[in-house]
């Protein structure tokens, strides 16, 4: 992972968002009710870059981001090693000894107000494409203090195609 940009990236590391929560009572094996809630923590926006850049844009999409250490021990040695399979996982190397993972099959939307994001010229960036330097800035709950690097994102991507078509991409 590296620093993020100042504008908003997919493979961007929140450490303090809301994300959903769903509790089902269950008495003698029979569900008896759903309470349906909101919690905070760390997360991944998987929102692909096009589309954080469009105005239209209403929701991005993110997935909470778990200790690596909560898998099993050959899911952990399969994603530092950089493995497609478990395609579910993404592996995050957060710096200083930490490391997570984010399950893709925990994936929710959250409203772009939530971040009050403004569309900005980004030229003269490093970083930007001078034929198309507008990018998407949040400007509010700003939390993100990492982002992937490109070989960690391309990783994602092949994960997230492999996740939800099994079909594979170089």
């Amino acid at each position: 992972m590296q620093l993020h940009f100042p504008w908003l990236s997919q493979g961007d590391f929140f450490t303090d968002v809301p994300m959903p929560s769903v509790d089902v009572q269950v008495l003698l094996e029979v569900p008896v009710g759903t309470t349906y809630s909101s919690t905070r923590g760390p997360a991944l926006l998987i929102t692909y870059d096009c589309v954080i850049d469009k105005p239209q844009t209403s929701r991005f999409q993110l997935v909470p981001v778990r200790e690596l250490s909560d898998q099993s021990q050959d899911t952990i040695t399969m994603l530092r090693r950089g493995d497609l399979n478990p395609a579910e996982a993404i592996y995050l190397e957060l710096g200083g000894g930490q490391e997570g993972v984010a399950l893709l099959s925990e994936s929710y939307v959250i409203p772009t107000e939530y971040f009050v994001t403004e569309r900005r010229d980004f030229s003269g960036h490093p970083a930007i494409d001078e034929n198309d330097p507008y990018r998407v800035q949040a400007t509010q709950n700003d939390t993100r203090g990492l982002s992937m690097t490109d070989t960690e994102r391309h990783q994602m991507r092949k994960k997230m195609v492999f996740y939800w078509t099994r079909h594979t991409i170089d």
